[in-house]
């Protein structure tokens, strides 16, 4: 990689933003010299918050649950931008404060007909748990194709073990089995406390604000530029010493077609098939609507080069099902202090499978927040 070189990234969540400041970093190329496409209004991607106005609240699309040991890529990153709220401090400083202070810990992560549940046994049958050991071992090649459903039995999608790590890993039965096996490597050292939550760590605030917005930040001080309201619609490509190469990037810019000429020194990097694309906001009273005529550019431009190139994946083995592949989270937003006072008084208990509830004492929480409506988003 040569600094006289061009580099342009298409997206603008954490993926390119952290590829942008890296290549400023290590690749020693001149920020001028880096360009971040992006078809929406705003750069972050998932990790975007937004106010819906001033009276329906705001939603967020997405977060991280940071892990000392998963993130470690994160972590480095968050050490090499300075905080907009800490003078002087990195991010990761900030959030290192911050965690000392602030631990997570869940009394209770399971109801069932309005009580907490003691959730610590796993409740996993023991040839359930061989097969975890087997899955562990097995290579992927001989999983594709496969869905949870199919390897595990029906015993083990009613374990408690199940419950909690489909919950916090939004896995539905039906999901890959690869994707699986991925994310129970990834995490297996917090399955210990996967009741409690005590090794996952979280932001001071809103992760957009906390990580994306002083990264923006930093790369516009580098010089790197930012193009919104931009569309890569697809790649010209030319065999070159028996690679293919990009030479040329078509898009749409304020509907007006245009293209951009890759120099052989030149570095395109693209995110293809975003999470949370076509995604779309409802209400308490109305489900997200499912756009599927306006598709979202992550998959139509992965599916304008796969087009007669099998080597650039297939697209349809992740998008063809909408039913099997979208999902809905919620955002809160809080306009009275009854959820917290409830926090705070007596009268909100956990109870355990002996039936004796434990009172909650001490609020955590601060009561700057003020009326509940929550915003569902569907992607």
């Amino acid at each position: 990689m040569k600094k006289k070189s061009k580099v342009y990234l298409v997206g603008g969540g954490i993926a390119s933003l952290s590829a942008a400041v890296y290549l400023i970093k290590d690749g020693n190329i001149s920020g001028k010299n880096i360009k971040i496409f992006d078809e929406s209004k705003k750069i972050g991607g998932s990790l975007y918050a937004q106010d819906l106005s001033s009276s329906e609240g705001y939603v967020m699309r997405g977060i991280r649950m940071f892990e000392e040991e998963a993130f470690s890529a994160s972590f480095d990153l968050m050490s090499e931008i300075p905080s907009l709220n800490s003078p002087g401090k990195t991010l990761r400083e900030e959030f290192i404060d911050f965690n000392k202070e602030n631990k997570s810990y869940s009394k209770s992560r399971l109801l069932k007909d309005k009580y907490a549940l003691d959730s610590r046994p796993l409740r996993l049958r023991l040839r359930d748990r061989f097969r975890i050991i087997k899955l562990i071992f097995r290579s992927e090649n001989s999983l594709e194709d496969m869905e949870i459903q199919q390897y595990f039995t029906a015993s083990f999608f009613k374990s408690n073990f199940w419950y909690e790590f489909c919950t916090v890993f939004a896995f539905q039965p039906w999901h890959s089995l690869i994707e699986f096996k991925r994310y129970f490597i990834r995490f297996i050292q917090s399955f210990p406390n996967i009741d409690t939550l005590e090794t996952i760590e979280i932001s001071p605030y809103n992760q957009y604000e906390f990580l994306i917005l002083p990264t923006i930040d930093w790369l516009k001080k580098q010089g790197v530029m930012f193009a919104v309201n931009t569309k890569i619609t697809d790649f010209d490509f030319k065999d070159y010493q028996e690679k293919k190469t990009i030479s040329r990037i078509h898009l749409i810019r304020n509907n007006i077609k245009d293209q951009i000429t890759i120099n052989r020194n030149d570095y395109v990097f693209t995110t293809l098939g975003s999470i949370v694309a076509n995604s779309s906001v409802g209400s308490m009273t109305t489900p997200p609507p499912s756009n599927l005529e306006e598709r979202s550019a992550a998959w139509t431009l992965w599916e304008n080069i796969a087009k007669d190139r099998p080597e650039f994946g297939i697209p349809s083995v992740f998008n063809s099902d909408i039913n099997k592949s979208k999902w809905t989270s919620f955002t809160v937003t809080f306009r009275d202090p009854k959820f917290f006072n409830l926090i705070c008084t007596n009268s909100f208990t956990s109870s355990h499978t002996e039936g004796k509830g434990e009172t909650l004492t001490e609020c955590p929480v601060n009561r700057k927040t003020e009326q509940f409506r929550g915003d569902t988003e569907e992607r």
